[in-house]
């Protein structure tokens, strides 16, 4: 390595990052990803031969070139030249024990030496808590992740525990919940990573929707075949299948549709809160009678305010990993797999094969505005996302049961009374 061809180093196309090793120093690599960043590593091996990554810093030509002796007390600086790195790497392999031992920094607001719990109970307070996912993310750690890891070292956990842990996630709850249990590990992990100069998170992202399947997942669009036995499934499972009926229906997140509750429906308005810190949402949905049925027939809980009320007291419908594989079972074997999620790609689509106006569309899904247009333009769209939720209702009740004459989308049917 030089000066002159670090600078000019690139990543090829198609991948995220590439890794060049110094061959002066053998041991340090230089991270060079897409969008231009340069990082420098030390690799180590530890006592089962299993390779850690240990970050040194970023790379800066200007960078420092001579860092303090591991026992001074003092930060290495976060910005260092090819000789600095070269220096930072020799005197890691040769302080090893020293540094594993203790926090990079004297004043490190978080260590790598700490417990995962301890770890998680201070990303919980001083980085999740700016969240809108917060309550998500204390749960799913605090339900699937700390009884497996309690009084594990954050700086002990490899790659294999990581990996172990999805797979018993998966089997017992599902890929889905797996993979976004693994994301918010890899959250608290990274966290760590920002404050600990030698700690690189070792656990790898996973996507099950990636395992057997062609394509990028999220290009996922039911046709009329699949939505036709989909609803059909549904009607099968009670106020689960109701709830997947509905995220068509509203094209709306499922957190929206599990969380709607009886005193935001008025005749045929479904106003939804919108969420502290959250950019924008669907605000008034004027529901089309189908939908309007289905919220109806829902029974009502005593002291529960949802409309999808799940097993605990006053709490929403929840835990959808194991009633959408009692969904999946009732579906063909050969049918393609597909998400929750994807019934709002679906929905979307749809509307746009229907010639409903692009923007009202958006509107639909909650999308913001973009641009100065935002400042200026506050109409809410209420008839326009009703004329749009009914075309999308019309096409659904013509896929599932074919009729001779199709009902025009002017035409509304009036709408079920909520008592």
């Amino acid at each position: 390595m030089t000066k002159a061809n670090i600078r000019d180093l690139t990543v090829s196309a198609g991948r995220k990052q590439e890794e060049h090793f110094d061959i002066v120093m053998p041991g340090l690599v230089l991270k060079v990803n897409y969008g231009g960043s340069r990082t420098w590593f030390a690799i180590h091996y530890d006592d089962q031969k299993n390779n850690r990554w240990f970050k040194l810093g970023r790379y800066d030509d200007r960078g420092a070139d001579e860092l303090p002796a591991p026992d001074s007390g003092h930060e290495w600086p976060r910005d260092l030249s090819l000789q600095g790195a070269r220096q930072a790497a020799r005197l890691f392999f040769q302080n090893k024990d020293l540094y594993l031992r203790s926090p990079s920094s004297l004043n490190a607001r978080v260590s790598a030496q700490w417990t995962f719990e301890a770890v998680v109970e201070k990303y919980i307070e001083r980085r999740a808590v700016k969240l809108r996912s917060k309550r998500e993310i204390e749960r799913t750690l605090n339900k699937y992740v700390i009884p497996e890891w309690k009084g594990r070292k954050v700086a002990s956990l490899a790659r294999g525990d990581g990996k172990e842990l999805h797979e018993k996630i998966a089997e017992a709850h599902g890929p889905r919940q797996a993979d976004a249990v693994i994301a918010n590990v890899r959250a608290v992990l990274k966290w760590v990573e920002d404050f600990e100069s030698f700690y690189v998170c070792p656990v790898r992202a996973h996507r099950s929707d990636d395992e057997g399947t062609e394509g990028d997942g999220r290009e996922r669009v039911l046709d009329a075949n699949e939505i036709r036995l989909v609803w059909q499934a549904a009607s099968q499972l009670g106020s689960f299948g109701a709830f997947v009926k509905l995220l068509l229906l509203t094209a709306q997140r499922r957190e929206k549709v599990a969380r709607m509750k009886w005193s935001e429906i008025h005749e045929d308005l479904w106003t939804i809160p919108k969420e502290p810190r959250e950019k924008a949402n669907a605000g008034i949905l004027k529901l089309p009678s189908l939908a309007l049925d289905i919220i109806a027939a829902q029974p009502r809980i005593a002291g529960n305010p949802f409309v999808f009320a799940g097993r605990l007291d006053g709490k929403p419908i929840n835990g959808f990993s194991k009633p959408k594989l009692e969904l999946d079972a009732l579906l063909p074997h050969d049918l393609e797999h597909w998400t929750l999620h994807d019934l709002r790609r679906t929905a979307r689509s749809v509307m746009t094969d229907l010639g409903i106006n692009e923007r009202v569309a958006e509107q639909v899904l909650g999308h913001k505005i973009k641009g100065v247009e935002r400042i200026y333009n506050r109409s809410q769209y209420i008839e326009q996302k009703g004329t749009a939720l009914l075309a999308l209702a019309n096409y659904v009740s013509q896929v599932i049961a074919p009729q001779p004459n199709v009902i025009a989308l002017s035409e509304r049917r009036a709408p079920a009374t909520i008592a």
